[in-house]
């Protein structure tokens, strides 16, 4: 597919997956000129939804992408911390452990209904069933993954929690998922897993670790400032719909 380089990439995935051609914007911010040229190809290309992730939260220089049809769906929050300065509590739950495919049932319906907050679900135009359903698969490739670790809240048989996390290509981690199950909600549970997933961290040395969560997601943000990370950047995700 002729795409116009620096400006736009077609996403397969997003598109085979929410059954609607789906492109993004590249660069973090947009002119009025470059807007039309947008509006030609995917009009060209017959672009159902465009996404745009603009590293401003407000002001002149989002007018022009306003005003000619992206809408705000989400305020994409950042935050971070140094596990070199981090002082934890102690690890002591032994109901936490590594995640196996026998518990991938269990943690796809706690997904599946854990992340209502997201982008997806803000915007009408994304079926709520495929939103959950992308949740759950999220997980289940995150067992999967070898390069990923989940741990997971199990009690007993049931497990009903989890994070996930990965190392980039340097001393760096990040946190993919967490959640847990409405029944063991407001008990503490995801604070001790991510400080778990954050000890795990530490004995494989890394030496940050980032994790990305919504502007309406206050539960999410105040558990990470407790584990002990800080703001890092807040940026605005806008999409706009080619009827």
């Amino acid at each position: 597919m002729p795409e116009i380089e620096g400006l736009v990439r077609f996403l397969p995935w997003d598109s085979e997956f929410f059954g609607r051609r789906i492109a993004r914007v590249l660069p973090s911010t947009l002119t009025t000129e470059e807007i039309q040229q947008l509006d030609v190809w995917c009009l060209e290309q017959y672009i159902d939804c465009l996404y745009f992730l603009s590293s401003n939260t407000g002001g002149p220089v989002l007018w022009p992408a306003q005003s000619n049809g992206f809408r705000l769906v989400d305020l994409r929050v950042t935050l971070a911390a140094n596990l070199d300065q981090l002082a934890l509590p102690a690890s002591q739950n032994e109901a936490i452990c590594l995640a196996t495919a026998a518990d991938i049932p269990d943690l796809r319906s706690i997904a599946a209904h854990n992340h209502g907050d997201s982008r997806f679900y803000a915007d009408p135009h994304f079926e709520r069933s495929k939103c959950d359903e992308l949740y759950a698969i999220w997980i289940e490739k995150s067992i999967n993954d070898p390069i990923q670790k989940v741990f997971t809240y199990k009690p007993e048989s049931q497990a009903l929690g989890y994070v996930s996390y990965y190392k980039d290509e340097g001393s760096n981690a990040v946190i993919g998922l967490v959640g847990i199950a409405k029944e063991c909600q407001g008990k503490g549970i995801a604070s001790q897993l991510t400080n778990y997933c954050l000890h795990d961290m530490q004995a494989e040395d890394c030496s940050g670790v980032e994790v990305v969560t919504q502007g309406r997601n206050t539960k999410a943000i105040q558990l990470y400032e407790k584990c002990g990370f800080r703001l890092k950047s807040i940026q605005s995700w806008f999409h706009k719909w080619y009827d």
